[in-house]
């Protein structure tokens, strides 16, 4: 099981690090709009916007691993139907 949670990276988590995320990094702003995907069978309700993140502490290890899961997201998506083009996640500076 260990192996196919480092199927995509050669390091692991610094330890705590889910724990860091919730006592340290928020939500600073966002633009959000809410859509409707319309499919041949069903409609999809979801979002389209950016959210921006702040941490505000953290130790040089843990702002790596922060970069690394951000960076990430865009190959695995975020949310759900992600080979249906939903969910898509991007990096933006």
């Amino acid at each position: 099981m260990a192996q196919k949670r480092r199927a995509f990276a050669r390091c692991t988590p610094p330890n705590g690090l889910l724990d860091f995320v919730e006592a340290h990094v928020v939500a600073e702003a966002h633009q959000l709009t809410t859509r409707v995907a319309h499919f041949d069978a069903y409609h999809s309700r979801g979002f389209t916007g950016w959210r921006r993140f702040r941490a505000m502490a953290g130790t040089p290890e843990q702002w790596r691993a922060l970069n690394a899961l951000a960076h990430f997201a865009f190959y695995p998506g975020t949310s759900h139907k992600t080979t249906m083009e939903l969910g898509q996640t991007r990096w933006l500076l």
